[in-house]
């Protein structure tokens, strides 16, 4: 007999409806599940039944993943399990909590922690004019004494002088707050030739964007090898390096001991996978009353055992959901990075912290109880910011550290004498992360509501919309 539990419910939509039939987005209920040893999100469309996504291959991975969720929509009793099989129709409670989650004008306290903006779009740069308002709308949207990343998204920007200017624009509007510029390398490469290129600002950092698939890896390492020449040329240069694998997969081996061993260059590495539309609503076949309609492989572990296999000294339990990065917003106000949110849901990616340690980089979870770290630190999450707080973190972290191991320095410096020396160290930190992209097929609204990246869009009454699913919305 297979087991099945009900892990929570949601809302979601048909893929065939959307793509084969063409008929729109419609909201359907839904639920994820566990049937037998793989996590599933059931939609149940009034035209097609009941269709399985499989989201994860791993139960025990996605149960670890849950206990590091945090004021998500759709919890299930122990009394729902039995009636929720059956399927559930949304109440006016429900929707109105959900409603409020999306339009990002509402109280809800929690905001993403990247806000984007694309620059070139249809074939036109957007006017200074049109950032400036941008940029203001999300000031207003995050409100007084709330900072955010912004991410500028070149894609397939022409003239590179304005591509520069309007760069340089965001920056100075933006001072001491993060700027993102994602591009692809043969633009990061004309940018940084510039003699007044936006590099040389302080605030702004290098997002390579880069596509692989198998047979391309030797292009991959070679653009790795230019735009880590390049970038050592400006002083305190730190940027991150995000790859979209394709199928078949590539061998990442040499290419991940290139990331790996620039920490203090490359602090973050992103690996993602996006599905064709064939994978996302295959055709349909017969079935009988007992079977199920499976329209799709969304399943997370993929990428995983691609950053496994060629990693062989990591394993899945150096990597955690993306809300463990909650932890950060008191280290990033220690650091001087002003107060940020960082509440992704955690099934958003999984990430692993690596440190530099005697030239190898070597996962945090080797040296600190992290699902212990994550409980007792949500009660410093909005507590002030100081040096007594970096002492009560030092108490925190020392009390979380694993028996029989000596820590690296970069974790005995939070102190009131160690702190100028914290930022020093912490270039010895680089963070590994899948990102586990949300498509139609795999649309879960509660995942939704704490997407991690907004933009602005003119689809939604608010004006704003998360990334993963604006297209959508």
């Amino acid at each position: 007999m297979s087991k099945e539990e009900i892990f929570y419910k949601t809302l979601s939509v048909c893929s065939r409806c959307a793509i084969v039939d063409k008929a729109g987005l419609r909201w359907q209920p839904a639920i994820v599940k566990q049937r037998n040893n793989a996590v599933w999100l059931v939609v149940m469309c009034a035209k097609h039944a009941q269709s399985q996504v499989l989201l994860c291959s791993d139960v025990s991975f996605f149960r670890r993943s849950l206990r590091f969720r945090f004021d998500m929509f759709g919890d299930v009793t122990a009394q729902q399990q039995k009636d929720l099989s059956n399927g559930w129709e949304p109440d006016i409670t429900d929707i109105e909590e959900i409603v409020g989650r999306l339009n990002y004008r509402s109280p809800y306290k929690h905001r993403p922690f990247l806000a984007s903006i694309d620059l070139f779009v249809d074939g036109h740069y957007v006017s200074r004019e049109d950032l400036d308002s941008a940029i203001e709308d999300f000031r207003e949207l995050y409100g007084q004494g709330k900072k955010f990343v912004l991410k500028l998204n070149a894609r397939l920007a022409m003239k590179l002088s304005i591509l520069n200017d309007l760069v340089l624009f965001a920056a100075r509007q933006m001072p001491g707050s993060l700027v993102l510029l994602e591009c692809s390398f043969e633009r990061l490469q004309l940018i940084s030739r510039r003699e007044d290129t936006a590099l040389a600002r302080s605030n702004v950092f290098p997002l390579l964007k880069i596509y692989v698939r198998s047979g391309e890896e030797q292009i991959c390492r070679d653009q790795l090898l230019q735009t880590i020449a390049a970038m050592k040329s400006f002083k305190h240069m730190e940027m991150a390096v995000s790859i979209n694998i394709d199928k078949p997969y590539p061998n990442m081996s040499e290419v991940f001991s290139i990331l790996r061993a620039h920490p203090s260059l490359i602090r973050v590495v992103i690996l993602e996978n996006e599905r064709s539309s064939s994978e996302m609503a295959p055709p349909p076949v017969p079935l009988s009353n007992e079977q199920i309609d499976v329209v799709g492989n969304a399943d997370c572990m993929k990428v995983l055992n691609v950053i496994l296999r060629d990693n062989p000294d990591l394993v899945a339990d150096d990597f955690f959901p993306m809300s463990v990065c909650q932890l950060l917003e008191p280290f990033l106000q220690l650091l001087g990075f002003g107060n940020v949110t960082i509440r992704p849901s955690p099934f958003c990616g999984f990430v692993s912290c690596l440190l530099s340690v005697d030239g190898a980089s070597v996962p945090v979870s080797r040296y600190v109880d992290v699902d212990s770290l994550y409980q007792k630190m949500l009660t410093q999450l909005d507590a002030g910011q100081g040096w007594l707080q970096s002492l009560n973190l030092a108490r925190i972290l020392r009390s979380c550290l694993k028996p029989g191991v000596t820590p690296p320095e970069f974790l005995s410096l939070l102190n009131r004498e160690g702190q100028m020396k914290l930022r020093e160290k912490s270039d010895h930190v680089q963070f590994l992360v899948f990102h586990n992209l949300m498509d139609i097929a795999a649309f879960d609204m509660s995942r939704r509501c704490n997407c991690g990246i907004v933009v602005k869009s003119n689809m939604t009454q608010s004006g704003f919309s998360a990334q993963c699913t604006n297209c959508m919305l």
